[in-house]
């Protein structure tokens, strides 16, 4: 059977008979209802195209069939008239309501000049793989007798790759260098690692790490088990390969972003010793979707939970801000593997060194702050933070430098009274040096019942950082004591 079938039409409802049987023969398999939701669903989306999207004009309308272990995705794409999000939702459109009733995933992206894509996703009731024995107790025997390998990645296990996360995801994944498959073969060894399991035939589970770019450290992530394969341990497997390639090419520290709604990320974090210091609050773009989670669904961001395993004993020397220490010493004392003090050291620099990255596809942005000097710091950064907020960034956090900043107290008093609030320590995050993160809010569009913790130091950081969210909103309108100074 054929992974994938692409059928181009005009835009005329009269050769829709040609998709239709294309639909039948791939979904043989499939129940007769599924079948049936698939069908009235891919038609009305084609007759969506014809009537609304080119109207009186010709066309050509792209279907692409996507088969998978236990279901199918279909992508109908045209390149006429451009719509919103939101002409989805209007009451008239009784046929989009309905296909997100029939479908278990119904989603829109506009291509820009490419045109714009739909996209359904049907789980089958039943799998597609072919077994000899149709029983549901021999299929299962099946899948525990194959050999499963977890092994380091090697070329050829691109397209696996890709396919996995989408049939986990569809197109929700933030980290879209996963969707390439030329991409993935490209940078692995360069921009990041990959372990993954193989059953003979595919691609079953992933997990990787991601280089940075100016610190000798990696994110993990990109970790995903096909649904047939869940439940026997194979993460664990992945994981314990993961940090023994990270050991061998000599990186300092791995990091994870657990997100918080999904707290099997938080508890894996937490069993291969990672330490947790830091609660990004809305990071996540609310288009991330988990199948069978309904947190993921709330239409809301989600935020992540930061997590750090050191890989060889780090000493510091910190300027820690007098309103924050106790929090942040008992982070560091928290973590085992790093021995600080506390700096008395005074550094005067000639300018302020700030600058911002923004990540346009998902909403946010990071001020970095790297150098403090009175005379130019309350101006530079408010300029900054003027520009982002033009932006219309979701969430804007700021990093600030605890090794390089003695008057650290200044540059977190000037941000507190622009409403930023407490996040936490992020360790060796630039060019191996640890900085305290600050959070500020600019949407109302942030999740609160999916911040779920699972540990007890997750659910006292949470607190901390909601309670210190209420005290800054108190400081609006009152003004910077690094103001009344100069």
């Amino acid at each position: 059977m054929k992974n994938s079938v692409s059928i181009q039409i005009p835009s005329d409802i009269t050769y829709y008979p040609i998709v239709q049987n294309a639909l039948f023969e791939l979904t043989k398999s499939f129940a007769k209802e599924d079948i049936e939701k698939l069908d009235f669903s891919l038609k009305e989306l084609i007759h969506n195209s014809i009537e609304h999207a080119y109207r009186n004009r010709e066309g050509m309308i792209d279907i692409d069939f996507y088969l998978f272990l236990h279901g199918i995705s279909i992508d109908v794409t045209d390149r006429g008239i451009p719509m919103s999000y939101d002409f989805l939702n209007k009451e008239e459109h009784k046929g989009f309501q309905k296909i997100h009733k029939l479908m278990d995933k119904f989603t829109y992206k506009n291509l820009g000049t490419k045109g714009k894509k739909f996209t359904i996703f049907k789980y089958s009731s039943s799998s597609i793989l072919d077994i000899p024995n149709k029983s549901t107790h021999n299929k299962k025997d099946t899948v525990q007798s194959e050999q499963l390998v977890v092994r380091a990645f090697s070329a050829g296990d691109e397209n696996g790759i890709s396919r996995l996360i989408y049939e986990n995801y569809g197109l929700s994944y933030v980290k879209d260098m996963f969707y390439y498959p030329s991409k993935i073969l490209e940078y692995h060894g360069k921009k990041f690692y990959s372990i993954v399991v193989d059953n003979g035939h595919e691609i079953v589970g992933h997990f990787a790490f991601v280089l940075a770019e100016d610190s000798n450290i990696a994110e993990i992530g990109i970790a995903v088990v096909s649904p047939a394969y869940q439940g026997r341990g194979l993460m664990n497997k992945m994981f314990d390969k993961l940090l023994t390639k990270a050991q061998n090419i000599k990186l300092d520290a791995l990091y994870g972003e657990a997100i918080m709604f999904h707290t099997y990320s938080q508890k894996s974090n937490l069993k291969h010793h990672f330490y947790e210091t830091a609660l990004e609050i809305g990071k996540l773009v609310n288009t991330v979707k988990l199948k069978g989670n309904e947190l993921a669904n709330m239409e809301k961001r989600g935020s992540v939970l930061i997590g750090y395993k050191l890989l060889k004993q780090i000493k510091k020397s910190l300027f820690i801000p007098t309103i924050y220490r106790d929090k942040v010493v008992e982070i560091y004392k928290n973590c085992a593997d790093i021995e600080y003090k506390i700096s008395h050291k005074d550094i005067e620099v000639a300018y302020s060194n700030i600058h911002y990255i923004f990540e346009p596809h998902h909403n946010i942005a990071v001020i970095i702050i790297d150098s403090y000097n009175r005379d130019d710091f309350y101006y530079t950064f408010h300029s900054q933070l003027d520009k982002l907020r033009a932006k219309h960034c979701d969430m804007i956090y700021a990093d600030i430098n605890m090794e390089k900043i003695s008057k650290i107290d200044e540059v977190v008093d000037i941000l507190n009274h622009a409403l930023f609030f407490f996040s936490g320590v992020t360790f060796l995050k630039y060019k191996e040096q640890d900085y305290i993160q600050l959070q500020y809010k600019h949407s109302e569009d942030i999740g609160k019942k999916n911040l779920v913790c699972y540990s007890d130091f997750c659910k006292s950081l949470l607190k901390y950082i909601l309670d210190d969210e209420k005290r800054v909103r108190n400081l609006k309108g009152v003004s910077s004591s690094v103001c009344d100074i100069k």
